[in-house]
């Protein structure tokens, strides 16, 4: 299997993708335990180490970086609301727990002829010359 010959990560962790501001931190950290559980029963591995968000419309609350450090994402791969003109940085809560955070160039289905130009926006603003695209429809 892909997943066990690391050529292939699962993205997710979760169970749902939850409105994050609307949820309570507990309600949060059950997404995870429930997706744990799940992942360990039909995928054969212990835990996601990355964290997908791709339709979060209401923001994000400001303790999500150490719930999510908590349940032992590492990385989180966002499509909205990002700080003004970051898109790859270190979220850290008050505690000083982080997760590295990266908010995907245009949207989540980009438009195809804005492609160049969101890639070419991200990588200037970035300085880093390889961003993830994510194709596809999903719903």
């Amino acid at each position: 299997m892909s997943i066990e010959q690391n050529r292939w990560s699962v993205v997710g962790g979760q169970w749902v993708e939850p409105d994050e501001t609307l949820s309570s931190g507990e309600s949060l950290i059950r997404q995870f335990l429930i997706a744990r559980d799940f992942y360990s029963k039909n995928l054969k591995i212990k835990d996601v180490h990355i964290a997908w968000s791709p339709d979060v419309f209401t923001g994000h609350p400001v303790t999500l970086a150490k719930i999510y450090a908590g349940c032992g994402i590492q990385n989180y791969v966002f499509s909205r609301s990002e700080p003004e003109g970051k898109k790859v940085f270190w979220w850290e809560s008050k505690d000083g727990s982080r997760i590295l955070a990266y908010k995907i160039p245009g949207h989540y289905n980009p438009t195809y002829g804005k492609l160049p130009d969101y890639i070419d926006t991200w990588i200037n603003t970035t300085n880093y010359d390889k961003p993830m695209i994510t194709i596809g429809k999903g719903d």
